[in-house]
């Protein structure tokens, strides 16, 4: 009984965080009226509670105590899935503007320069090596973060024992839309190409 119990209350708190946090973006993002919607919230809790408070068949005394804590609770819960909601908007609208992928960089290999207007986030996840920025070395090992500025030459060397594996944030997107995005490469013989 106690397993079904829980089944249960781990269903409805699934059930009213995705109903919670669906409801809360339609109304930021003006999909359904917040009256409406507001409704639809309050039914959910009073039907989430109602199926809790059957799991759980708590005596008056146990219910006293429960019902207190589970109502703030719940209000901690909602501040929170509203905080989440705004952050996955937040990620949404920037997302748009910003391109990821990753790079991988053999053992012993050097990229050949390239400079472009973008700025750049890259992060190894695997692996060690270095890159030159304009001539500067910076190290790169599993987790470290470099920012890249745009305009600025780089080239990634490994010089570990196994691939070197970058991740690479870019803001390519936004500086296309607007016909600003450059980018140019040095050949073997060190001759500046343009990549576009």
């Amino acid at each position: 009984m106690a397993f079904r119990a829980r089944n249960l209350v781990a269903i409805a708190a699934a059930v009213s965080c995705l109903m919670t946090g669906v409801a809360s973006a339609q109304d930021k993002a003006g999909d359904k009226p917040a009256d409406t919607m507001d409704l639809l919230r309050d039914k959910v809790r009073a039907d989430k509670k109602l199926l809790v408070a059957s799991a759980l068949e708590l005596t008056e005394d146990e219910a006293k105590g429960f019902w207190p804590v589970y109502a703030a609770y719940q209000s901690d819960m909602i501040v929170q899935y509203d905080k989440t909601a705004k952050l996955l908007g937040d990620y949404a609208a920037v997302y748009k503007t910003m391109t990821f992928f990753m790079q991988m960089v053999r053992k012993g290999e050097a990229t050949l320069p390239i400079r472009q207007s973008a700025s750049l986030l890259v992060a190894p996840f695997e692996g060690r090596g270095h890159a030159l920025i304009d001539g500067q070395r910076f190290e790169l090992e599993a987790f470290d973060t470099v920012a890249i500025p745009g305009g600025r030459w780089v080239e990634y060397i490994n010089d570990g024992a196994d691939p070197l594996i970058l991740f690479v944030a870019s803001d390519e997107p936004a500086l296309a839309a607007f016909g600003l995005l450059t980018r140019y490469g040095r050949n073997a013989a060190g001759d500046v190409v343009d990549l576009r």
